[in-house]
This record gives C-alpha cells, structure tokens and sequence, in this order.
C-alpha cells in the first residue's frame, strides 16, 4: 500500500507541476550576509539589516518560477548581484527606503516585471540590473531615470545628446554601442559618470563636460570595443580646468579644450568673448569646434548670453 501511495505521488509531480510548487509554501534560508529569505506560496520576502551581498549562485532557484511577488523588508540596504535574475513569473517587487544600492542583474530577465517603484534612497544601479524586464521597456521618453536621479539607459537616436537637469549620476553602460549621436552635454547637475556609461558610441566626437562632475569612471568616454576597450582616435572633451573631466581626458591621453578657449591659445579672455560676439552679428564664423567651446549654457546655440557667461567668469563675476 505504501509503494503504491509513493508511485501516486511522484507520478503527480510530474502530471501535475503546480503541485510541485506547494513543497515551497514554507521554504527559508540565510546568505552569506546573514540576511534572511522565505518563500511563502507565490511571494518571497527578504529580511535583515544592511546588504544582501552577491548572490550568483541563488539557494531558492528551484523555487524561482513560482515566485510572483518579492517583498524586501525596511533595513535592507542593497539588492545582491544576480539576486532575482531569471525569475520570470515575478511580476511585482516592494522596495523599503533603506536602499541604497541595486547590483548588476538583480532583476535581469525578469520579464514578467512590472510593478516595482525605485525609492529616492537608491544611489546606484549596477549594469543590466533590469535587462528584459517589462519594467523598463514600458516607461515613456528616451531618458530613463530612476532612484536618486540615476540616468539608468537611453531610449533615443538624437545626434546631440543634452542630458536632463535632474539627473545625478550617469549608470555604468547607460549609453552602451550608443551609434547616433556625435555631441554630449552634461549639466551641472551630473555629479558622477559611472565606468563604461558612454562605452563603444562609435559615433561620438566631442562631450561636453559641467567642472561640477566630480568623478568620471574608467573607459566611460572615448573608448570603444575592438573585442576589449579601445581608445578612439577622434574623440575630444571640453570642460573647465582643474575638473575631473580634464584629469580623465590626460589619464587616457584623450584630446582636451578648455570651455570658452575659442582661439586655441590655452587661455580664456575677453578675445575669446569677442569672437563669440563676431559670430552673433555675423560679422565672423566660428568652426565646429570652436562653437562647442562658446557655447557655455550647453544649449547648442551661441547667443550674447555665451559672451556675457564668458566675460563674467573672466571678471570673477559669477
């Protein structure tokens, strides 16, 4: 009688799958962090405090598929690398705001992913942290920002790039084999570009950078793949001196021009000013490159306003 009932159920798991799923009603374990996980029915729930750590090796794989929802209790400060990737049923995710930090592929291939809201605490997104999840492709306009202002990929083709005002920091492969645009601005407020964010945009020749970037990540700009990181041979970088972007361009050996040093000279003064001022009564006409210089406000076009911005920095005005 007993075989026979052990023959019954084991022909059940496999005639049956969701009958499978009923063995992780009640399934828990610990990472290495010593942050806690579960899995109640559909949904999962992680618990502790401060990070989960790497999980690329996941205790709960076989669970994965009949996890819908994934609750991360307050306390939690980071989502692991790897963490939830392939969980492709999960559809829902609640995010306390003690997160900091989500790592590459946390949520990679979840495709299923809809409902999940990036708390303002979140000051990074690694690389593909949502690759192929509904997510990401269901958010409108060509800039996705997420978190604390986390520019986290690019949707559009324009030639010119001018990056949002409210964005902090430029993620690790945001504009990866980006192939359209030939010019970059970046305001002010970008405090950070993370490493590899403008990787392999073969198209790319100038970039304009705000001296309130504080840091500029490693082959983040001018670099393309050739099958590893390679530095391109037409690429220049404009920003003030003494910024992070002049101290990249000289650690790369990357062509660099002072902002507002229209003749080339290696100095910014009122000539420079007055050029610009030429080319906007049209009794002079500046070269590409020299245009990129002038244009102060980056707003791609040279105006009066570029000459009073030049002059009142050459004055101490400002």
């Amino acid at each position: 009688m007993l075989k026979k009932l052990i023959c019954l159920l084991t022909a059940a798991m496999f005639l049956f799958p969701d009958f499978r799923i009923s063995a992780a009603d009640a399934v828990s374990g610990t990472f290495d962090s010593g942050i806690s996980w579960s899995i109640s029915g559909s949904v999962m729930t992680i618990s502790g405090t401060g990070e989960m750590g790497d999980v690329k090796y996941q205790p709960y794989a076989s669970y994965s598929s009949s996890v819908t929802s994934v609750v991360i209790n307050e306390g939690i400060s980071s989502v692991g690398y790897g963490a939830f990737s392939n969980f492709q049923n999960l559809k829902s995710v609640s995010l306390p705001q003690s997160l900091e930090y989500i790592d590459v592929n946390a949520f990679s291939y979840c495709y299923s992913l809809y409902d999940i809201n990036i708390p303002k605490s979140v000051e990074y997104i690694g690389s593909n942290a949502f690759y192929g999840t509904y997510f990401i492709s269901g958010i409108k306009g060509d800039f996705i920002v997420l978190g604390d202002g986390i520019l986290y990929s690019y949707k559009g083709s324009a030639e010119r790039i001018i990056i949002p005002d409210n964005v902090k920091s430029i993620a690790d492969r945001a504009f990866v084999s980006e192939k359209n645009a030939y010019l970059l601005y970046v305001p002010e407020s970008v405090k950070i570009i993370r490493e590899n964010a403008f990787l392999n945009c073969t198209n790319l020749k100038y970039a304009v950078i705000s001296s309130e970037t504080e840091s500029v990540g490693n082959n983040s700009l001018g670099y393309i793949l050739n099958p590893a990181p390679v530095l391109k041979g037409d690429f220049r970088i404009y920003s003030c001196s003494g910024s992070a972007a002049e101290k990249y361009a000289s650690d790369n050996t990357i062509d660099f021009t002072v902002m507002g040093d229209i003749d080339g000279d290696g100095q910014v003064t009122s000539y420079d000013a007055l050029m610009i001022l030429q080319t906007v009564t049209g009794s002079a006409d500046m070269s590409e490159e020299q245009k990129i210089s002038a244009d102060s406000d980056m707003d791609s076009d040279i105006t009066s306003y570029d000459a009073l911005t030049l002059l009142q920095y050459i004055t101490g005005g400002f």
